[in-house]
């Protein structure tokens, strides 16, 4: 068979000769002790288990990064004993010898040029193998766009930039200025931040990166908060995000959040039975609602892919700032999933990644069990959450919803709701009591009046 390399078609990247020499000249000197050659071209190759092609080279490798990481010195004899101990075939007979000699006689302490060719043909290699994976991806029978083509962007992606995760190491010399200067500086105008001020007074903002949960029994208002929190940011602040509404569809949304930022009635809206003064309300709120930046997602059963697509997606025009989830259980945790508890565990810790990943607070509701209802006292805990045993764990921020006139028709805090603050990893836990405006389809603080309505700045 005629090789490619014959009729002019370049050979794979580790194949070629300059690549092969650059890999033997890399390992023939970390294993003849040049002056911690071995440790600075660890460094220089970081992470990258597979950044040599040649015939042996691999295992070489390994045996070499095995020993620096026990902290042994890295030398031929060490090499060639781990060779023969992990290792089969001729790395157990004297052939061994005779290859890591053969890698000794290329050392030099001048390595840094054979180091970066290495490292360009490994990246190479990874990204035409991405590249192929894509195309196989792309396609297989009942590929999605929105499902895998995040999948394969992000494959892709990484193997350009050479890296499978940015780096996250950094040192507390280098962020300890930075810290001071945030430290002394006022919130910026973008700050997320829940609509309500005794709210506020427990959780002042939310970070990038925080996995906020918000949790009740049904028809406890999960969703009112969600909106609410969408509405404060999206249409007030201004603060760009995105709202995935998994239980109700666009339209009883836009109904929502109309009633409640207009000041109709819920149920003049759903009846169309508008008056003058109702629509003489929604047109002054025209203005806010044509220059919001909320994105309204209502696809009916999403998975993690899906919402990093949508993050992803937006990052290229106008980057969410923020991201709420209306509810948990309702997500697709895929065919893999073993059982629904470990689904939605799964799911939980996933938007907890995307929160990181993405640099942004991401919202999730929660449905609770029938624990609350089988107490005496009604008031919920984290530990009810239905399916899930890592809401407690996995969330920065845990709030409970709950309301003693909905178990109680004849209480005395008839309309109140009490916002309960059970964890809150940087600040204390407390509990916000807030007034519940059911026909306006929202939440007020207690002091509520017209001029002071959610978001008024």
């Amino acid at each position: 068979m005629t090789d490619p390399g014959e009729i002019g078609e370049p050979l794979a990247p580790g194949r070629t000769d300059d690549v092969n020499l650059a890999e033997k000249v890399v390992l023939g000197t970390m294993i003849t002790e040049w002056m911690n050659a071995a440790e600075e071209i660890l460094t220089a190759l970081g992470d990258d288990k597979d950044c040599f092609a040649g015939q042996g080279h691999t295992a070489v490798f390994a045996a070499i990064s095995h020993i620096a990481e026990d902290g042994r010195k890295v030398d031929p004899a060490s090499v060639l004993a781990r060779l023969a101990e992990a290792e089969q075939g001729i790395w157990r007979t004297g052939q061994a010898g005779i290859i890591i000699h053969d890698l000794m006689e290329h050392a030099t302490p001048v390595f840094h040029e054979q180091v970066a060719t290495v490292v360009r043909a490994s990246r190479q290699r990874v990204a035409a193998r991405a590249l192929r994976s894509a195309l196989e991806a792309a396609s297989r029978p009942g590929f999605d766009a929105d499902e895998h083509g995040d999948l394969i962007i992000r494959s892709v992606t990484e193997a350009l930039t050479a890296t499978s995760q940015a780096s996250t190491s950094v040192t507390a010399a280098s962020l300890y200025m930075t810290t001071l200067d945030r430290l002394e500086s006022p919130d910026p105008p973008g700050v997320v931040q829940f609509p309500w001020a005794e709210l506020r007074r427990l959780v002042p903002y939310l970070r990038p990166g925080q996995l906020v949960s918000i949790l009740a029994r049904p028809s406890l208002g999960k969703s009112l908060v969600a909106q609410d929190t969408a509405r404060y940011n999206g249409l007030r602040k201004q603060i760009p995000g995105v709202l995935f509404t998994l239980e109700q569809d666009r339209d009883e949304v836009m109904d929502r959040l109309i009633a409640a930022e207009a000041g109709v009635l819920h149920e003049h809206i759903t009846g169309k039975t508008l008056t003058d003064d109702d629509w003489s309300r929604i047109a002054a709120a025209r203005g806010r609602f044509e220059e919001s930046v909320i994105t309204i997602d209502d696809a009916p059963k999403i998975a993690l892919a899906h919402i990093s697509a949508r993050l992803r997606g937006m990052a290229r025009a106008v980057p969410a700032q923020w991201a709420i989830v209306d509810y948990v259980q309702l997500m697709d945790g895929g065919p893999q999933a073993e059982n629904r508890q470990r689904e939605v565990s799964a799911l939980v810790s996933g938007l907890k990644g995307i929160a990181r990943k993405f640099r942004i607070p991401v919202f999730m509701c929660c449905q609770l069990n029938r624990g609350p209802e089988n107490r005496q006292d009604k008031r919920p805990h984290v530990s009810d959450a239905r399916e899930s045993g890592s809401v407690e764990n996995d969330s920065d921020v845990a709030i409970l919803i709950h309301r003693e006139d909905f178990y109680d028709s004849e209480s005395a805090r008839a309309g109140e709701a009490d916002l309960i603050v059970d964890k809150n990893r940087n600040g204390a836990r407390g509990v916000a009591t807030i007034r519940f405006q059911g026909h306006y389809a929202r939440f007020v603080d207690p002091e509520w009046t017209p001029s002071s309505a959610i978001g008024a700045q």
